[in-house]
């Protein structure tokens, strides 16, 4: 291997190195900006262990409720596409939607009253994507509001992300 042959290796490793760490910086600027708050309102079950508020209800709580009259907007916190939308009669979170956001996290929304967004189509962040409700097995009329940090992830705390359902 002569000497200009190892300077055009060098050079292009160096290119890959650099664009591998301009997408990492990319990817945790967007993951670290602050996500829009979904709704407004008041957490009225945190995450984590929680007695039963429902018969058959799960006593691990994998999410926040938050509570808010039926009808009110809910709006996408990153841009992301629309991953699922259906009537989930298995679990009780009635209509729900998943969003896969465009920063690799993954957040779910249940009890809801409408979509107002498809799957498969592609949202920006503080767009409006559904309708809260009562719908599935509720105590009230909630948001319950799930965050995954990357797609197949296990679900967290929303409140430890930047999530306060504050305006």
């Amino acid at each position: 291997m002569n000497q200009d042959t190892k300077l055009y290796i060098g050079i292009g490793l160096s290119v890959v190195a650099a664009v591998a760490l301009i997408d990492a910086v990319a990817t945790l600027i967007r993951r670290t900006r602050k996500p829009v708050q979904p709704v407004v309102g008041s957490i009225t079950s945190p995450f984590g262990h929680r007695s039963q508020p429902v018969a058959g209800a799960s006593a691990n709580h994998a999410g926040v409720d938050v509570g808010v009259p039926v009808g009110t907007e809910v709006r996408a916190p990153w841009s992301g596409t629309v991953a699922a939308a259906y009537n989930d009669t298995q679990y009780g979170g009635g209509k729900t939607m998943i969003i896969d956001h465009d920063n690799g996290a993954r957040t779910g929304y249940c009890h809801l009253s409408d979509f107002l967004a498809d799957k498969g189509q592609h949202v920006k962040a503080g767009q409006t994507v559904c309708l809260t409700g009562n719908s599935g097995r509720t105590s009230g009329p909630p948001l319950h509001f799930t965050l995954r940090l990357t797609k197949e992830g296990e679900r967290v705390d929303p409140t430890q992300h930047g999530f306060t359902f504050n305006a």
